[in-house]
């Protein structure tokens, strides 16, 4: 996923220029609009030029057949991207923007005060397709809670290869549903790094056709606390070269 600076002029290839900005006493206002051609869903939109020393609230329109519109208002958490959901196509958007100027630049090395930053498109509103087409890029760079609303779905078209790219804090935010949806391809695709951070309950949820096709590499990472969540049926479809790779205290915390 792509991060794209909103400013007054475009610097960087990055860089999405056109910012305007509107001045009366320190109540200023900034507005402009963003061309669909200029980003892609689930790219982040940082407001960098805006001088700010709080937003005191924004609307940000996506112009789609049936146009969504994200407002802003005052108490808003701005900590995190904002997310503008609801989107399966890039269209055009504009924004309107009101704040209390500050001193400085937010997004500088001295920023003056709240960043406001849009996340464009909600995960669970991609078809299958498009999360196919999603680049390992793009999927090792969702949060813990967009991977959390992947549907079970959109699971299984989710690349092997993009399942590999996934961190242990994605694979550990995953709900049992998002693993019991995984498929018999996805499985040995995960890094033992990662297998690792599963739960307890995410392992006892894994179907048996799933349990057999765990790589040894990423049974030999799992702790005797994980190893005993398996269940009687779980170790029943274990191989012989599974087992053989584990040790003594691993074999023995299986029932």
């Amino acid at each position: 996923m792509a991060t794209h600076h909103i400013k007054k002029y475009a610097v960087e290839a990055t860089d999405l220029g056109g910012l305007k900005s509107s001045r009366y006493e320190k109540l200023q206002v900034t507005y402009g609009t963003i061309a669909a051609d200029s980003y892609t869903l689930l790219d982040t939109l940082v407001f960098a030029d805006i001088p700010s020393s709080s937003i005191v609230n924004a609307t940000i329109v996506a112009h789609a057949d049936s146009p969504v519109v994200l407002d802003i208002y005052p108490g808003t958490d701005k900590t995190s991207p904002l997310t503008l959901g609801g989107l399966t196509t890039t269209p055009k958007l504009s924004y309107v923007i009101n704040y209390v100027r500050g001193t400085g630049t937010v997004g500088s090395s001295s920023p003056a005060g709240e960043l406001l930053q849009i996340v464009i498109g909600d995960v669970s509103t991609l078809t299958t397709l498009q999360i196919a087409n999603l680049t390992t890029t793009q999927i090792s760079g969702l949060s813990a809670a967009q991977v959390a609303s992947i549907t079970t779905t959109q699971i299984p078209a989710i690349e092997t290869r993009d399942i590999a790219a996934l961190t242990p804090t994605q694979l550990a935010a995953m709900t049992t549903a998002q693993i019991v949806a995984l498929t018999t391809a996805q499985i040995p695709a995960i890094e033992p790094s990662d297998f690792a951070a599963l739960n307890t309950k995410q392992l006892r949820a894994m179907e048996t056709r799933d349990v057999a096709v765990i790589t040894t590499a990423d049974l030999a990472v799992l702790n005797t606390k994980q190893l005993q969540s398996f269940s009687t049926a779980q170790t029943a479809v274990l191989s012989t070269a599974q087992k053989a790779s584990l040790t003594t205290t691993q074999l023995a915390a299986l029932q």
